[in-house]
């Protein structure tokens, strides 16, 4: 089944949706779904009022109909009938949380702009670098804007250059929440 094949309704059979915590639920299933009485009343005894969905990569994912989802867009779907037109971004950075109030539905380059840590391995705050032969001013804060790196110049401590890194972010990235 296709992602656009699953309709609003469709999901609303299968799974209750709790906006203000952004957590699904098994619905009980119809005999209809089943072949037979007792595959009926055992997905039901095990699945029904139960937690859907588990960790891939950070985000919540269900699986419905043999396709993962992740949980973000499914609530997306549920809530608004019809599935996002772009990528959807959690505003506080936690992509676990699928509150309907932690949810938009935005363009690719204004998800990437609210972002809250850097990549894995690197040390310093986000968007700060040690210039390691500079002695005095042993920081410096970039920024990129329009894909276009703009230096925002050369600060004495890591926390100097990633206050200038924040607030220039505040500035020119429109998807920015920090």
């Amino acid at each position: 089944m296709a992602t656009h094949d699953l309709t609003a309704a469709r999901l609303r059979e299968l799974l209750h949706y709790d906006a203000s915590t952004g957590i699904f639920t098994w619905m009980k299933r119809p005999l209809s779904m089943f072949r037979d009485l007792r595959a009926c009343a055992a997905w039901n005894g095990r699945y029904a009022g139960q937690t859907a969905g588990g960790i891939s990569n950070g985000y919540v994912s269900i699986g419905v109909f043999d396709r993962a989802h992740w949980a973000h867009r499914l609530a997306w779907l549920y809530v608004h009938d019809e599935w996002p037109e772009h990528e959807i971004d959690h505003i506080n950075g936690i992509r676990t949380d699928n509150r309907m109030q932690n949810l938009r539905d935005v363009r690719r380059v204004v998800n990437q702009q609210n972002v809250y840590s850097v990549s894995r391995g690197q040390k310093m705050p986000m968007g700060v670098f040690c210039n390691k032969r500079k002695r005095e001013r042993a920081y410096s804060a970039n920024i990129r804007i329009q894909g276009k790196t703009k230096h925002l110049g050369y600060f004495e401590t890591a926390e100097m250059a990633s206050q200038a890194y924040i607030a220039a972010k505040r500035l020119h990235h429109a998807g920015c929440t920090i």
